[in-house]
């Protein structure tokens, strides 16, 4: 607890007085010289606190910064989504989810519910595969390639439907394809007779944390007609939705 309490010490003098050097750490908070040193080099090793080569004085780390946006962005984007998912609810009366990339995993985190007979297996604040939904491929489509690589390794490719995706290079191909077009279709790859069409959510940093998506009773022989329709529709909110976000685009 006593080192816990030297730790966000040092943390809260840095917020406050940018630059330090250890001497002048050490001698502000009364913390010896070698426990400070610890302190600070274990917080650089994760990026939390950043060492200039030249003056050797210390400050706070960007992983501050990346803390900071992922809190605020738990706390807006539901919030400024909201609107938006009601309009594309009230315009195509089908189930609409919102999702989220937490850690390695994508969450859905609000959903608004379609006035057809069949239940989607979608719940708030339950995971969603990789490999075969619209919000989780189109997420992972416009990841860095190391973030990609480390996620199709862990992924199981589980079969769900006669269309579910099974094959890592199938897969990758996918991946190429959404991005090139920005959005991703799931054509009956996660429920028998669903499809769903999903596009990217960007932050002000440029990148897809979220995304936000159109389910829907999969008829072949209207599906282009529907993919049309709704692929106008999510894109512009997907955008506007971003734009709130703090993105340009």
């Amino acid at each position: 607890m006593k080192l816990l309490n030297k730790i966000f010490s040092i943390i809260d003098f840095l917020k406050v007085n940018s630059e330090m050097s250890l001497k002048e750490l050490s001698e502000a908070l009364d913390i010896n010289k070698s426990t400070t040193y610890r302190i600070l080099a274990q917080l650089g090793r994760h990026g939390y606190i950043d060492k200039n080569i030249e003056t050797k004085k210390y400050k706070l780390g960007i992983k501050f910064v990346e803390v900071a946006n992922h809190i605020i962005q738990d706390f807006k984007i539901i919030e400024i989504a909201a609107p938006y998912i009601d309009k594309i609810n009230s315009v195509t009366k089908e189930t609409i989810h919102l999702a989220q990339l937490v850690g390695d995993e994508v969450v859905y985190v609000d959903k608004r519910e379609s006035l057809n007979p069949i239940r989607l297996h979608s719940q708030i604040g339950k995971t969603t595969p990789w490999h075969c939904t619209g919000v989780g491929k189109v997420i992972l489509a416009f990841q860095t390639k190391d973030f990609q690589e480390k996620i199709l390794d862990s992924v199981d490719f589980n079969k769900f439907t006669e269309h579910t995706i099974i094959n890592k290079e199938q897969f990758i191909s996918e991946l190429e394809l959404i991005k090139k077009q920005g959005y991703a279709l799931d054509r009956e790859e996660h429920q028998e007779n669903v499809g769903c069409i999903a596009a990217p959510i960007l932050d002000n940093s440029d990148k897809v944390f979220a995304s936000i998506s159109v389910t829907f009773i999969f008829n072949i022989e209207n599906l282009d007609k529907q993919l049309k329709k709704y692929k106008d529709l999510i894109l512009e909110n997907s955008r506007l939705i971003s734009k709130k976000m703090g993105h340009i685009a």
